[in-house]
C-alpha cells in the first residue's frame, strides 16, 4: 500500500517548456528531447544563468497541476514535492516562491534533490517526467508513474494522468473528483 507519494514539479506541475518558449518567444516542436539548450541552440551552461528567481516563480501550472494535487491528497497520507534544482543563484528560491503562489498548502513540503531514488521504497510513489528517474526509483523496489511530456514526443489527446496513478497503485478514484478532460486543457487554472 502507498504511503508516500513525490511529485516531480517541471512539467508535472509546472510548465517548464512553456516557461522556455515565453522567454525566448520561441515554439518547440514535439520531442525535441530532454536537453532543452540543445533545442534553442544554446549551451546549458550559459543558459542556466539566465533561468532566474523570476522566471521559476512565473511558471504556469499543468493544465491538471491543482487537480491533481486535490486528487493525491484525498487518497494518500503524505504528498511531498520532489524537484531538482541546479545549485545557480535563482533556481531554489523562484521553485520554492513557485510553490507558495500555486500550492502554499506544499510550501514546507519540497524536497530538493538531484538523488530522487534515495527515498524510494515499497511504499512509496514518484510521479515524474524523466524516465531515468523513474527507473532508478524502481530499482529501489519503489512505484513510479512517468508522465508523457512533449520533451519526449507528442502528447497522446486520451493520456489521463489520473489513470496513469489509478494503474500504478490500484486505488480507486475519490468520489465526486471529476478527472475527465483533464489530459491537455483545464480551464480552472
Amino acid at each position: 500500500m502507498i504511503q508516500s507519494v513525490f511529485v516531480d514539479m517541471d512539467m508535472v506541475l509546472a510548465d517548464f517548456i512553456r516557461g522556455v518558449e515565453v522567454k525566448y518567444g520561441i515554439q518547440l516542436p514535439d520531442g525535441f528531447g530532454y536537453d532543452i539548450s540543445r533545442a534553442i541552440g544554446r549551451n546549458w551552461d550559459d543558459l542556466k544563468w539566465e533561468l532566474d528567481v523570476d522566471f521559476w516563480a512565473d511558471l504556469r501550472p499543468m493544465p491538471w497541476a491543482r487537480l491533481l494535487m486535490k486528487f493525491l491528497s484525498l487518497e494518500f497520507p503524505e504528498v511531498y514535492i520532489l524537484t531538482h534544482a541546479e545549485p545557480i543563484r535563482g533556481f531554489i528560491e523562484g521553485k520554492l516562491l513557485w510553490m507558495k503562489t500555486w500550492f502554499p498548502e506544499y510550501a514546507d513540503k519540497v524536497i530538493i534533490t538531484k538523488h530522487k531514488h534515495l527515498l524510494s521504497r515499497p511504499t512509496a510513489l514518484l510521479i515524474d517526467d524523466y524516465p531515468p528517474n523513474c527507473k532508478s526509483w524502481r530499482a529501489q523496489s519503489g512505484r513510479a508513474v512517468e508522465v508523457q511530456s512533449r520533451w519526449k514526443g507528442p502528447v497522446d489527446p486520451s493520456y489521463n494522468i489520473f489513470d496513469a496513478i489509478v494503474s500504478a497503485t490500484g486505488i480507486s478514484y475519490p468520489t465526486g473528483l471529476n478527472t475527465t478532460g483533464t489530459s491537455t486543457t483545464d480551464s480552472s487554472i
